[in-house]
């Protein structure tokens, strides 16, 4: 007896349709997450660097606490000098040999005397234009500094920010 093959018309299994879509949701869902980690991880460098900029301030004070004011600072200048950089790499990095200071969101740290000696300067030089503007939108826009800060700036073709700290 030959037993006649039936075509199975209920078979098991998934389309290549259904596969494609699943495959365009996992990617998607891969597209979103990515995006979410790069956020994350540009927020906590603008934190850690304005906790840097915030330790900065409160150290200068806690040297100068005891003079009238800043004027044993280096100057400021367009281009912060060495020594600028050197203090900031010093007061930031006390136990190492470091002479610069490195910002996590890039660029050099620098603290330098004003005009009025009365008042002193954080910068960060050599951040691209948009991490300036993010990092003095995001930390220092709002009332961050409260009554300790005089000025923000985003100069010199935004590759610099300049904080002017009150004595």
């Amino acid at each position: 007896m030959i037993k006649r093959m039936e075509n199975h018309k209920n078979e098991s299994g998934r389309s290549m349709i259904e596969m494609i879509g699943v495959l365009a949701l996992m990617g998607l869902i891969t597209a979103v997450a990515f995006t979410l980690i790069q956020s994350t991880l540009t927020s906590q460098k603008v934190s850690r660097t304005a906790d840097d900029i915030n330790t900065l301030a409160a150290n200068v004070r806690a040297i100068f606490a005891g003079s009238s004011d800043f004027s044993k600072l280096p100057s400021r200048t367009t281009n912060p000098s060495n020594d600028a950089k050197k203090i900031a790499g010093a007061i930031l990095n006390p136990n190492t040999t470091t002479n610069n200071a490195t910002a996590p969101i890039g660029g050099t740290y620098s603290v330098s005397k004003d005009s009025d000696t009365s008042k002193f300067w954080v910068e960060i030089s050599g951040m691209n234009f948009d991490d300036c503007h993010m990092m003095a939108a995001r930390s220092y826009a709002e009332s961050d500094l409260g009554e300790d800060n005089d000025g923000v700036i985003c100069g010199n073709n935004g590759n610099k920010l300049s904080i002017r700290y009150k004595k």
